[in-house]
């Protein structure tokens, strides 16, 4: 009995771990991402990433950009300081590719990454980046027409 009790509290908790990871496929076709990695939340480049992107809330939004914070065992997605964290380490572990304190991503409408810098990018090369794409040139000829 308490072999079967055992294994499903470990059952549940990992159907539950893995409800609470963020898959970022739904993404896909709908919106690009920003994904500004850091290792401590208190890392300079990406309190300036931020800082930067919060600067032009309306380009992010014509562009269908959604900004994802990942930080080892938690993200959150936008730029708001009072949105909650959720706990998870996969984002992390999918994105942080190479050992550096920070890195910011971004990543098209078909899901590959477009950028990936150890800098912070100025949000005015990221859209300018995005304007080059033939996906961002048709929504741009679809809004004039």
């Amino acid at each position: 009995m308490y072999l079967i009790r055992s294994l499903i509290t470990i059952s549940f908790f990992s159907m539950l771990t893995t409800a609470c990871a963020q898959d970022l496929s739904e993404h896909r076709w709908q919106d690009r991402l920003i994904i500004i990695l850091a290792e401590d939340a208190a890392n300079p480049a990406f309190l300036q990433q931020i800082a930067d992107l919060k600067q032009d809330q309306t380009a992010l939004q014509e562009r269908r950009l959604l900004v994802y914070q990942v930080l080892p065992n938690r993200y959150r997605q936008g730029l708001d300081s009072n949105t909650s964290w959720a706990n998870s380490a996969i984002l992390f572990e999918q994105f942080s590719t190479v050992q550096v304190p920070f890195q910011v991503l971004l990543i098209g409408l078909d899901g590959g990454v477009k950028l990936r810098q150890q800098t912070p990018v100025n949000g005015d090369a990221i859209f300018d980046l995005i304007d080059t794409m033939p996906m961002r040139r048709a929504e741009m000829r679809r809004k004039k027409g």
